[in-house]
């Protein structure tokens, strides 16, 4: 019965989910890129105990990085075709670097729904970003997957699990492209 008063509300909440808005404007020029994906991450398949920070480099410029933090607890799960990872309880994703950020491209296990927000600051704060389709095709179509990207246009940004979730639903990422400008 206990399960039942949780599963109601859960299936009310998917089936009033907003729909994605219409495609963001094509990236500009003079942008950059890194792509978080479980091979970058720097997390294991043990779930993380200790924040996780990572420096990634950028793929148009070698000299130019972008760093983000895994909060804990974090861990990948490759047991299925495509590694991902996975936020577990009070862990999240954010950025470190100061560079302006202009979207965030998510590909994520979605057939759960979006059990995630994303901020367009570093803390969280705030009201979560609107998320859009993509032109960006998921790795696992298939299977669940799907792709949306989030207006960031600030110089910080935060992936956490959406409140009111039971502990067992956690987001689950294949990867996340990083879109930001170097002043």
């Amino acid at each position: 019965m206990k399960k039942l008063l949780i599963l109601i509300p859960l299936l009310l909440l998917s089936a009033c989910a907003k729909e994605p808005e219409e495609n963001l404007d094509p990236i500009g020029e003079n942008t950059y890129q890194v792509k978080i994906d479980p091979a970058s991450s720097g997390l294991s398949t043990t779930e993380s105990s200790e924040n996780i920070s990572v420096n990634l480099t950028s793929k148009e410029d070698q000299n130019v990085s972008y760093q983000v933090e895994f909060g804990a607890p974090c861990y990948i799960n490759d047991s299925h075709n495509y590694p991902e990872f996975l936020i577990k309880l009070d862990g999240y994703i954010k950025s470190v670097s100061t560079y302006t950020v202009d979207r965030l491209i998510i590909d994520f296990f979605g057939s759960k729904g979006t059990i995630f927000d994303v901020y367009s600051s570093s803390d969280g704060s705030g009201e979560p970003v609107s998320y859009h389709t993509s032109t960006v095709s998921p790795v696992d179509p298939s299977d669940g997957g799907m792709v949306y990207e989030y207006p960031i246009n600030a110089n910080g940004w935060m992936i956490k699990r959406s409140s009111g979730l039971v502990d067992k639903q956690k987001p689950a990422f294949y990867s996340i492209t990083v879109v930001f400008k170097v002043s």
